[in-house]
């Protein structure tokens, strides 16, 4: 335990003495400097001092979920999902090719402690330049929506743990190959590209459940347009059936008749089109099932803070056709569109945590297990 302590602190020695851990710091706090600087009331958005008149206000959006929003969307989704972890990654990436290098792990290696036990404890102080910054705004960010929101969100610290969790997805791929190449480049380069790919499958996999979900709707209503012309074919059969049919009845008939058939025919190319997305986004779903979802877990921040009630309010107080702009809003959007951005958020929130961070900690064991076999089994 003394081991692993003193590895704990010659690791946050190692982070006090690089730049851009103490440039994210000031970058984390400066971002917490604007969220305080921002308020809403019944008019707009205030900033500082001075009112900006917006359709956006205290009638859509209470003073706790406006800066919910800007905490999960802005301060998660935009600084710590990409700022501080592409910042991290940049900076951890040489921990390993340095501690491998020679005269610096013969010195470690002299301690009484386990090769393996030695390298995991090194990969979770590494972890450290997330936590640390993370920490950091959180806790300020929770000072600032309790004092300006009127309301305390002990919540937001889980922002902590989700955020350590999905950058060391990408660390222990940093790692391994760190471990193999001794090279910061390749251990760059290895994070940023799972991150690429990554966040392109999670694209791809957004667009065709969009359209996977578009199609649905639009087959639904082609079997509906399906069974009721076979209702009205049927009953003017009955109908003819019952009275002497005349040449106009036959006629009528036929047409109805053509109608059912081009409506079941327009039904089976809906068919059609989405059992092709559906194969389609089934690839995409296997190619990420073994990739580890880092854009998916910082998500998870949102479905903390903010409930699906809440969510739902937001969408029907912004659709609400209370003026002439709110009803060119509509007009632009669509009924449809708005059903299919429902149905895919509904179909994202249900995505459960064993998809999201189970299949990605399988990811994140198998890089970290290799890497420490390969240093275990290493000579130095």
């Amino acid at each position: 335990m003394r081991q692993t302590l003193a590895i704990m602190i010659d690791a946050y020695r190692d982070l006090s003495h690089r730049k851009l851990f103490w440039i994210s710091i000031a970058l984390s706090l400066l971002l917490v400097l604007i969220f305080a600087a921002l308020g809403i009331n019944e008019k707009g958005i205030v900033i500082l001092w001075f009112e900006v008149p917006l359709v956006i206000n205290t009638t859509i959006v209470s003073e706790s979920l406006f800066y919910k929003l800007l905490f999960a969307n802005f301060g998660v989704g935009l600084w710590l999902a990409i700022g501080a972890v592409g910042l991290a990654v940049v900076s951890t990436a040489s921990i390993v090719p340095d501690f491998l290098a020679s005269g610096t792990v013969e010195l470690s290696l002299a301690r009484p402690i386990a090769r393996w036990r030695l390298f995991v404890t090194r990969y979770v102080a590494g972890l450290l330049f997330v936590f640390l910054q993370v920490t950091v705004f959180c806790v300020a960010s929770m000072l600032v929506i309790g004092l300006r929101g009127k309301e305390w969100l002990p919540g937001i610290l889980l922002a902590i743990p989700i955020v350590t969790l999905a950058f060391s997805f990408l660390f222990s791929l940093s790692v391994l190959v760190g471990t193999i190449t001794r090279s910061t480049i390749a251990a760059v380069m290895a994070a940023a590209g799972l991150w690429f790919v990554g966040g392109m499958l999670s694209t791809a996999d957004v667009i065709l459940l969009r359209a996977g979900v578009g199609n649905q709707i639009q087959y639904e209503r082609a079997q509906k347009d399906v069974e009721t012309r076979r209702l009205q074919y049927e009953a003017e059969t009955r109908r003819a059936q019952s009275d002497e049919a005349g040449a106009k009845d036959e006629q009528g008939l036929k047409e109805l008749q053509g109608r059912l058939g081009q409506s079941e025919r327009d039904a089976e190319k809906e068919k059609y089109d989405l059992d092709n997305i559906d194969r389609w986004h089934r690839m995409i779903l296997a190619a990420r099932l073994v990739l580890p979802k880092t854009g998916e877990t910082l998500a998870l921040v949102e479905r903390v803070l903010i409930s699906s009630a809440e969510m739902e309010g937001l969408f029907q107080s912004s659709n609400r056709d209370d003026g002439l702009e709110a009803r060119g809003r509509r007009a632009r959007f669509g009924a449809r569109e708005q059903e299919i951005d429902a149905r895919t958020r509904r179909v994202l929130a249900d995505r459960s945590l064993t998809w999201i961070i189970g299949t990605s900690l399988i990811f994140e064991f198998f890089c970290v297990a290799l890497a420490t076999w390969i240093f275990s089994r290493r000579d130095y």
